[in-house]
């Protein structure tokens, strides 16, 4: 089983292919499927699995930055 974040594409192996996380998969495993007067298969074997995400860390130069405009704003205010 697979799973994506659906603003990565159609395909899992389009949102796999961009290489921004958002996209996970299960172990392999078999299932038999119902139909007919047969009842629904159920998911047994299916382990639990994760969509990783890509969370962007700041760059040192962007938090340095930010840190010298806090710095500014209270020596300004005299704080």
């Amino acid at each position: 089983m697979v799973a994506w974040a659906p603003w990565l594409g159609a395909s899992y192996a389009e949102a796999l292919s961009k290489g921004q996380g958002h996209v996970g998969e299960s172990a392999v495993f078999t299932i038999t499927v119902g139909g007919g007067i047969s009842p629904p298969a159920s998911l047994r074997g299916l382990k639990g699995f994760t969509i990783s995400g890509w969370i962007p860390e700041p760059t040192p130069v962007a938090l340095g930055l930010l840190g010298g405009g806090v710095l500014l704003l209270r020596l300004k205010r005299g704080l």
